[in-house]
């Protein structure tokens, strides 16, 4: 028996996988935040924003979208986008805001699996404030 070669166009990853490797790769930067705390303050230089700042505002960033995402696959998009409401003063609190998306998209899998209408544009309304 010979394997089909795979291409871009035919490799496939499930969303149960690819949530898998996410909440991987989420415990083992954890882990390395919660080992090095200081990395969280580490400044660079957003060249997209202009603007100069902190790993930990970043990881916010990333988490942030993640969940906002989450929240539209689910049908639960928010009235108003506020930035404030992503809280991450610490590990716990930076974190958990990921961990509420994966947990979305988990319940997502559960309800709808595959079955979920995936070929559409999910749109956000509001800009972040």
């Amino acid at each position: 028996m010979s394997a089909a070669a795979i291409t871009p166009s035919t490799a496939t990853v499930g969303l149960d996988q690819l949530l898998g490797h996410n909440q991987e790769e989420t415990k083992r930067w954890r882990a390395f935040f919660a080992a090095q705390p200081q990395a969280l303050g580490v400044q660079w230089q957003n060249d997209v924003a202009n603007v100069r700042q902190m790993v930990r505002q970043m990881l916010r960033h990333i988490f942030a979208v993640e969940l906002l995402y989450a929240e539209v696959v689910i049908g639960r998009p928010r009235a108003k986008i506020v930035y404030h409401d992503f809280l991450f003063a610490t590990l716990d609190e930076l974190f958990a805001t990921g961990e509420k998306a994966r947990e979305l998209f988990r319940t997502v899998l559960r309800q709808a699996g595959y079955k979920q209408d995936w070929a559409h544009d999910f749109i956000f309304t509001e800009v972040m404030e």
